[in-house]
């Protein structure tokens, strides 16, 4: 038993001091929070860009009567739709 105790402490050793996994370790954990973010932006934003995509796949189709909001609203010359 002691035997496979120096060699399990002999292999965490030699894991610790050695440097090759060390750049691959980083991109890892890089990568995992990059998509971290990516799962978090699409849980806050995802039902906004749901909305939007389909209010303008409505338009498209001629479903649904679209006006633009803020400031190309205002602007003269600008056609808009008239609500009923």
């Amino acid at each position: 038993m002691a035997i496979q105790a120096k060699q399990i402490s002999r292999l965490i050793e030699t894991f610790m001091c050695e440097q090759d996994g060390a750049a691959a370790t980083e991109y890892a954990i890089l990568l995992a929070l990059i998509a971290l973010a990516a799962v978090g932006a699409v849980a806050i934003y995802g039902e906004h860009v749901a909305g939007t995509a389909s209010s303008v796949s409505a338009g498209l189709a001629g479903g649904s009567d679209i006006r633009p909001v803020g400031p190309a609203s205002t602007m003269t010359g600008h056609v808009t739709t008239s609500m009923p």
